[in-house]
């Protein structure tokens, strides 16, 4: 067993066609905001191989898009060539044709042979129980209750479990306290997003899945990215950016023109890293409370399983890794 921001521990995996180490990390959260990501996943479904692709659309070798079910939100990774790491949503999929649809068109990083594989992306049941087996707090009320806010790229989808009087249900909120009941499987959790959880009193929850073992390709746009952290235990800003941004994060000669890395403390607020390159100079430098930074040792700074990325510029692609011994797992 390890134990790090929650316990982990290797445990025989579910029937599945592919199967993965899987075990489970106790998630914490304080009271108000907590930044968390769900760093144990669905077992995979489908490990194939890449025939062609035009636009949205991907012809798979035979069988590469069977036993699918509608309706359920299922994720897309590449795992070889030069885009491995990269996931996209599938929009659709087509078994008898063999093809797969993706919610952007990736035609232009992929090519025949390129191998993949396909999971189901995680729901708030999965995480927290159709009737909140998780035990974060309900409530009659918004107030009351603890809330999920799930980013949406443009903002935040907001969640809560309803308990008053007989009446228990999950529902969603919009900023004015409008609700509406919703079935918590069809809400889609995906791992990449970093949630955040807003609640009056300090909790956990029990997260149990699959362990991720390969590179995770991030998606970032422009200002602040909520990231869930794809790796359980053991991460730090080396062993995910590397100890000279090989990741490719946008670095500079100054916070400004670097993308930083905010990552959440217990007490409250952030510590904010960037990597620096200047006149030959090249380090991780955290910022400090005066706006003056100092270089710092990037294995020594743990990331949370939720973390905020702050992107410099325009769209981009971050590929983060999974630390060293996670090969022997």
């Amino acid at each position: 067993m390890f134990s790090s921001a929650g316990a982990f521990a290797q445990d025989t995996p579910p029937p599945s066609a592919f199967t993965t180490p899987v075990g489970f990390v106790t998630v914490d959260y304080g009271v108000g905001f907590s930044y968390i990501g769900l760093n144990l996943h669905e077992q995979i479904q489908i490990a194939s191989t890449i025939s062609s692709a035009s636009g949205n659309v991907i012809t798979v070798a035979d069988g590469g898009a069977s036993n699918l079910i509608s309706g359920v939100k299922y994720i897309l990774e590449i795992t070889s060539g030069d885009s491995a790491g990269m996931i996209q949503e599938l929009t659709a999929f087509d078994e008898g044709a063999n093809t797969l649809t993706t919610s952007d068109d990736i035609s232009a990083a992929i090519v025949s042979g390129d191998a993949y594989q396909i999971r189901p992306a995680a729901t708030i049941e999965s995480v927290f129980g159709a009737n909140n087996e998780a035990g974060i707090t309900p409530g009659g009320n918004i107030a009351s209750s603890t809330q999920i806010w799930v980013p949406t790229g443009t903002g935040f989808a907001r969640y809560r479990y309803h308990s008053f009087f007989g009446t228990n249900e999950w529902r969603s909120f919009d900023e004015d306290g409008v609700e509406v009941a919703v079935n918590p499987a069809d809400v889609p959790l995906i791992y990449t997003d970093g949630m955040v959880v807003f609640s009056a009193n300090a909790g956990s929850f029990v997260l149990t899945g699959a362990v991720k073992t390969a590179p995770t390709t991030i998606a970032v746009v422009g200002n602040f990215n909520f990231v869930g952290n794809a790796y359980p235990v053991g991460t730090t800003l080396e062993s995910t950016f590397g100890a000279n941004n090989e990741s490719g994060l946008d670095s500079g000669g100054n916070a400004a023109s670097s993308d930083q890395i905010l990552v959440p403390q217990s007490t409250g607020g952030f510590k904010n890293y960037f990597y620096f390159s200047f006149f030959g100079t090249n380090e991780w430098r955290i910022i400090n409370d005066d706006d003056t930074t100092t270089a710092i040792d990037p294995s020594t700074v743990e990331l949370t399983s939720g973390y905020v990325l702050l992107n410099n510029s325009g769209d981009n692609n971050i590929e983060t890794v999974a630390p060293d011994f996670y090969s022997n797992l």
